[in-house]
């Protein structure tokens, strides 16, 4: 069975197996395996390193093995016969490189470090080199074995930082630290194992995120290998040899921001400080793990006239609904006065409608245009419906950026206030199917509340320019008597 698979595999490279060659291997084949490979080995060491260099790592049966083997030895009995007959067999000049079949092992002696070899055999990531990891467990301990069935230890387990063409900058985690391996290997089978996607076809391998983006596109060699060139990004606080003292002291004292650490130098607050000296050298640990957002100014610009800009929001879904079904409010606000207009939603999608409402309203009362709305990034916003109408009207649509809702703060801080007023109306046992109209009331009082924006008036004012009157105001939820009509009610029925 095993000579049938070694006739197959020699068939495929368009060549054949000579009748002596074939009894030749046929008569080893009776020695253990293990003791034909180390006897093969023996008799023609450079033959066999060379032609077993690169290849898959760790083989999936035993069956692999002893196939790639027996090919070995036999390329090496064919080539040893030209060589003694002296028998050229090219009749043209072929530009042909020798199958890498099994990994070979050794020191880095120095090659080409960018070179990644992508590999189905490999179990995981292999790199030889230390200094291309920007950390690692030195406590992870374990065992590769090769092709020929010999192990090398693993030293350590850490990530890579690789910087991609345009500039960006990626990991490959998990990547094992083996010091005797001669090649770098990246383990497709890992890959997969992370999500990635990996096709080959027409002589190319090509690695896909999740989402379809292409990572790499790797084009096979004449030797049937993946080489793949990464830029590593070596970073400056992992090198062995810190030439600036400062940097020294900076890793010392666990990465201690430079300000700080020049400031315990010169006040004398600790024994045992050489003098530093300023640097502007950036530790890359201090930017990838302490990095933050910078805060939003505190002050914007605001809108200069009546409806420049309007902000808008959303909030719900409010439970238990209201009595007439409805779950979410939609508030308006206009920044130059501060008067919030709100809208009791039954669903998400009445917001359009209510939105061509309150222009309409806004407009007659004013006499101005609508020229800006603030909007999140939500569903009920960006439909093409609400799209094609801002363009048919002329308004200038803005949208937040995802997770940025400061760009959006007025309609958050506001949705903020109302909530939190509407629970305290609950303090007179309101029944819950009454919290829509308390929403309503709610914004109906923060229109004439003072803001610290406004000067001594109340958003009412700034919008209407005409004081608001207050003194029909109760509290929420009191008990109140409406008089029946006379035509409701017999001669001797209450009147209220």
């Amino acid at each position: 069975m095993l000579m049938n698979l070694v006739e197959e595999h020699f068939k495929e490279e368009g060549s054949f197996i000579e009748e002596e060659d074939y009894s030749e291997i046929k008569n080893l084949m009776e020695h253990e395996i293990k003791i034909l490979i180390s006897e093969a080995v023996a008799e023609a060491e450079e033959e066999v390193i060379e032609y077993i260099q690169i290849g898959g790592i760790i083989m999936q049966t035993y069956n692999v093995i002893i196939v790639k083997s027996m090919v070995i030895l036999l390329q090496i009995v064919h080539n040893k016969k030209i060589k003694d007959k002296n028998v050229n067999f090219a009749e043209k000049e072929i530009d042909y490189e020798e199958p890498a079949l099994l990994l070979a092992y050794g020191k880095f002696d120095g090659s080409n470090s960018s070179t990644w070899y992508l590999d189905t055999g490999a179990s995981n990531h292999m790199c030889s080199m230390k200094e291309a990891f920007v950390d690692i467990n030195e406590s992870y301990k374990g065992n590769i074995t090769f092709g020929d069935l010999s192990q090398r230890p693993v030293e350590g387990r850490g990530r890579i930082l690789i910087e991609h063409k345009n500039g960006e900058q990626k990991f490959i985690s998990e990547v094992f630290y083996v010091p005797d391996m001669k090649n770098n290997i990246l383990s497709l089978g890992q890959f997969l194992e992370k999500g990635f996607e990996v096709q080959m076809k027409d002589k190319n391998l090509k690695i896909f995120y999740e989402s379809g983006a292409t990572i790499a596109s790797v084009k096979m060699t004449t030797n049937r290998m993946f080489p793949l060139d990464l830029s590593i990004y070596l970073s400056k606080c992992f090198k062995a040899e810190i030439s600036n003292m400062t940097n020294l002291w900076h890793l010392r004292y666990g990465y201690l921001n430079y300000g700080s650490l020049m400031l315990m130098e010169k006040s004398k607050m600790v024994i045992g400080i050489p003098k530093l000296e300023h640097t502007s050298r950036m530790c890359e640990v201090c930017v990838m793990e302490k990095q933050h957002k910078k805060s939003f100014p505190k002050k914007s610009s605001r809108a200069s006239q009546t409806l420049d800009l309007v902000y808008s929001d959303v909030c719900g879904p409010i439970s238990p609904t209201s009595i007439r079904g409805s779950r979410y409010f939609l508030t308006f606000t206009n920044d130059f006065s501060g008067k919030t207009w709100v809208y009791v939603l039954k669903e998400k999608k009445e917001v359009l409608g209510k939105f061509k409402e309150f222009k309409n309203l806004v407009e007659k009362q004013s006499e101005c245009k609508v020229k800006c709305l603030r909007t999140y990034r939500e569903g009920e916003y960006i439909s093409r419906d609400f799209d094609d109408y801002c363009k048919e009207n002329g308004i200038v649509h803005q949208l937040t950026m995802l997770q940025t809702p400061q760009q959006n703060a007025i309609s958050k801080r506001k949705n903020k206030t109302i909530i939190n007023m509407v629970r305290m109306l609950k303090e007179k046992n309101c029944p819950k199917e009454f919290l829509g109209d308390a929403v309503v009331c709610v914004v109906y009082l923060l229109n004439r509340f003072t803001i610290k924006r406004l000067q001594k008036i109340t958003p009412k004012e700034a919008w209407s320019m005409k004081k608001p009157r207050v003194d029909h105001l109760r509290i929420f939820c009191s008990v109140a008597y409406v008089k029946i009509k006379e035509e409701r009610r017999t001669k001797l029925k209450d009147k209220s």
